[in-house]
């Protein structure tokens, strides 16, 4: 909170509803919720009995009567769900709608989402590394005014950026953009793609989720630092 940080991604199925739960209890604790944007996503269901008790554990877990954004997982079940969605958007429990994907394999039902199905958001990955998203789905969420959310900016977990970077120093032209790190740069990248409205990177660790959110301050890449940055990781090997 002291940090400025706003967006709160998370899932039914992350940890199994413990991490909704979490949150939930830390927003309450720190009387933070209006403070905060929370995503959540739904896992697929088969009916939508399912479909409905899902998405009111979600909210229980997350103790709250609105959320901000509810999101259709990894496009699982978008026949059923998606018209659910649109029935609570429309009660006002939830203020906005759409779908993620982690596979590009997916691309071609997220794009026929994104033309019929008037979505609100799509999460996404996307990074240096994995620019498959800048060919068609970026340019097709801004056309239709489609928020993105950014997922792996850093290619992963493991044998993403920070292998490739190693020990290596920041390019001088860092300092530029305020980045002090390998992450704040790669963040930036991300950040700075005219059609992205949020990054969303993964940490387990205290001083790396700081660290992170120090890419929100300082200028973004122009044109011309966005190829230099996917300069560097091309002969790198990415």
């Amino acid at each position: 909170k002291e940090s400025g940080a706003r967006f709160i991604d998370t899932a039914r199925i992350y940890g199994r509803g413990r991490a909704e739960e979490v949150i939930g209890q830390i927003l309450r604790e720190l009387d933070a919720r209006d403070d905060v944007f929370i995503a959540t996503k739904v896992p697929t269901a088969d009916n939508r009995e399912e479909a409905v008790a899902s998405l009111e554990a979600c909210m229980t877990a997350l103790r709250v009567e609105r959320v901000s954004a509810m999101r259709v997982h990894f496009l699982d079940g978008v026949e059923i769900l998606l018209p659910i969605l649109r029935e609570w958007k429309e009660a006002g429990r939830i203020r906005y709608l759409g779908v993620t994907t982690m596979s590009a394999e997916q691309y071609p039902e997220l794009e026929r989402l994104i033309r019929e199905e008037n979505l609100d958001m799509i999460e996404i990955d996307y990074s240096v590394l994995d620019r498959a998203a800048a060919e068609r789905i970026l340019p097709l969420a801004a056309d239709h005014g489609v928020a993105v959310v950014v997922a792996r900016p850093f290619a992963g977990r493991r044998g993403g950026v920070f292998s490739l970077v190693g020990d290596r120093p920041l390019p001088d032209f860092a300092s530029e953009i305020g980045a002090t790190s390998w992450a704040q740069l790669c963040l930036k990248y991300g950040l700075s793609n005219p059609a992205v409205t949020v990054v969303i990177p993964g940490t387990d660790d205290p001083e790396h989720m700081v660290d992170n959110m120090g890419a929100g301050r300082g200028d973004l890449p122009d044109a011309d630092l966005r190829r230099r940055i996917e300069q560097i990781f091309d002969e790198l090997g990415g």
